[in-house]
């Protein structure tokens, strides 16, 4: 039997008009996701973009010899760099071949170091390696420089950027003037071809024979840093030659009587056995160096970077400031990068070294575009974090939110850098758990403090909630500080007190509590006393976070330090960018600058 179906004539006009809105909605439609935007859009993709320029007629025909433009012409978020013919045509001439004699596997090779993974435009951009690595898992230096063209960027110290910012649907197009390669120079390589006024380096970096130990690490497949220093910086310590050196060293270190381990052990404190540019030293405390159980601690100052400064017993031993102007600091090599330094670092031994760690300083969450800008907030779930794990019967999820640096005091956003962590709910029966990569702990004994401020719960109030803390390290027993009840900040008026002062620190130290901020406020973030621990060998390990009650937690997690048992628990502080800030420091050194006569708060 036949079925007829009764069909309903549309009329063409109204679905042209859905037909528009819906295209147009497409059109415009944008999504940030986890700090990258994925944009539908009517503009033209970043080949169809190089298509419309001549002088790129000669690195488009290498990407189709790469068999890569369909990627470039895929919607995403990318940067591509584009030589020009003239550069093409320099390169080629180097490499002594034509277009013709390039292979489908060389091709490859030359267009994916070209491109990352991302969308950086060159405001994006800072003095040092761009924040996402390209398809070759490689990091493109960046850094702005003074030409008879004016001010320009330099990509790779090779290369300069002639057109920017060409935005595309899939990501930006940037136009250079060379073709970008990474450095064949090995860091043995660099070193030796150092000029004249690195000529005692140079030496001692024979002498210890590490240019062996570097080739056998090359050969693992593992990045290094080195940081080099000149004459200069020996000569402010009276040392001329490598014997003035050795003495030196025979007298720090008595126990070593063979002068070739002692110059050996110099050369190698000098290496890290990670990839660290500039921008990645001032994300971090401290480095494990090649020599066993030997780091070098990391202060951050604003922009600037120190190594191995300390005070013990009241006496300031001044860091060694990486010098950012040198054309020798972050200097990539085939298996690295290089650094100078400002000044003299060695093997010194060490007690216990105070870490103040920022929370939010975890790898993904500083790789996002949206790290520290204000108004960011990212979610992630339980796996998403490769330094943070958490779990229970029900994990929820654990969200970044930067606030961004406040312009005046405010009590509602005391943190650290202007960011924080905070998990959904934190309870014994939701997310019970979670565990946290710590920084480089140099070994000693230790008091721990984790800062934070309350999220209401949905009735509006603050509850309290019985928390334990544990130290965890590879082939030692669990370190159980205990169990800290975690609940709002005390105030002054807690204790019949009208401000803060030196006997507001002391009773609210013995409560267990303490104000780690330096901007002053009757409820500024506080931070809670978890325990003692010791760190038996230097080195990163687990601090674990359980929580022993059900509650609505939702704390925002600031910081956590680590502070040597018998050094002062309150002192220095940080103000709002980091800042370390010590006791009676005038107000208008300290962020946001307040009761300053001449300057105004920053905005932001």
């Amino acid at each position: 039997m036949k079925t007829t179906k009764n069909i309903r004539k549309i009329r063409p006009l109204p679905v042209l008009l859905f037909l528009i809105t819906t295209m147009s909605f497409f059109v415009s439609c944008e999504k940030d996701m986890e700090g990258k935007t994925y944009q539908v859009s009517d503009e033209l993709m970043i080949d169809e973009l190089m298509e419309e320029r001549s002088e790129l007629s000669d690195f488009l025909k290498i990407v189709d010899k790469s068999e890569m433009r369909g990627t470039i012409h895929a919607y995403g978020t990318y940067t591509f760099f584009a030589p020009t013919n003239d550069g093409v045509s320099k390169f080629l001439s180097k490499i002594g071949k034509s277009l013709t004699d390039i292979t489908k596997e060389e091709a490859l090779e030359i267009v994916k170091y070209h491109l990352v993974k991302d969308t950086i435009p060159t405001s994006g951009f800072v003095d040092g390696r761009l924040m996402t690595s390209n398809f070759s898992n490689k990091f493109i230096t960046t850094k702005v420089v003074t030409s008879d063209s004016g001010v320009e960027i330099e990509l790779n110290r090779a290369s300069l950027i002639k057109e920017k910012d060409v935005r595309g649907a899939n990501g930006y197009l940037h136009v250079v003037d060379n073709v970008l390669s990474h450095p064949m120079e090995s860091i043995s390589d660099r070193i030796r071809a150092l000029p004249e006024e690195y000529s005692l380096m140079k030496e001692i970096f024979e002498m210890s024979n590490f240019a062996k130990t570097m080739e056998n690490l090359e050969e693992s497949e593992t990045w290094y840093t080195f940081f080099i220093q000149d004459n200069n910086s020996f000569q402010e310590l009276g040392i001329e030659t490598v014997e003035d050196l050795l003495v030196r060293l025979r007298e720090k270190t008595p126990d070593i009587t063979d002068d070739q381990v002692l110059i050996y052990n110099y050369v190698a404190y000098h290496c890290i056995p990670q990839l660290s540019y500039v921008a990645d030293l001032l994300m971090t405390s401290a480095l494990m160096t090649i020599v066993p159980n030997q780091v070098i601690t990391v202060k951050r100052e604003y922009e600037q970077v120190k190594l191995n400064e300390f005070e013990t017993n009241g006496v300031l031993e001044p860091g060694i400031l990486v010098d950012r102007t040198s054309e020798y600091t972050d200097l990539s090599c085939s298996d690295g990068v290089i650094h100078k330094i400002n000044g003299n670092i060695e093997i010194v031994k060490r007690s216990a070294y105070r870490v103040y760690w920022d929370l939010a300083e975890q790898p993904e969450i500083m790789a996002l575009k949206g790290f520290r800008k204000a108004g960011t907030s990212v979610i992630f779930e339980p796996g998403d974090l490769s330094e943070i794990n958490w779990g229970g019967r029900a994990p929820y999820t654990l969200e970044y939110y930067s606030t961004g640096y406040p312009n005046i005091l405010n009590k509602d956003n005391n943190f650290i850098n202007g960011d924080y962590i905070a998990f959904t709910r934190l309870s014994s029966n939701t997310a019970s758990w979670a565990e946290f990569k710590t920084p480089v702990l140099v070994e000693g004994k230790y008091k721990v403090w984790i800062g934070m401020r309350f999220r209401l719960t949905a009735s509006g109030s603050v509850v309290s909630q019985d928390m334990r803390a544990i130290f965890k390290q590879d082939g030692q027993d669990d370190q159980n500080l205990g169990v800290t009840n975690i609940y709002y900040g005390k105030s002054p008026g807690s204790y019949n007190l009208t401000e803060i002062n030196t006997e507001f620190h002391q009773r609210m130290e013995l409560d267990g509590q303490k104000i780690y901020t330096a901007s002053y406020y009757d409820t500024a973030n506080p931070c809670f006393y978890l325990g003692a621990i010791e760190v038996t060998t230097t080195g990163r390990h687990t601090f674990r976070w359980e929580a022993l009650t059900e509650a609505r937690f939702w704390p925002c997690l600031d910081v956590i330090h680590f502070i040597p048992i018998d050094d002062d628990q309150i002192w220095p502080k940080q103000d709002l960018r980091g800042k370390l800030i010590y006791e009676n420091t005038p107000d208008c050194e300290i962020y946001p600058y307040t009761n300053c006569e001449e300057e105004t708060p920053v905005e932001e």
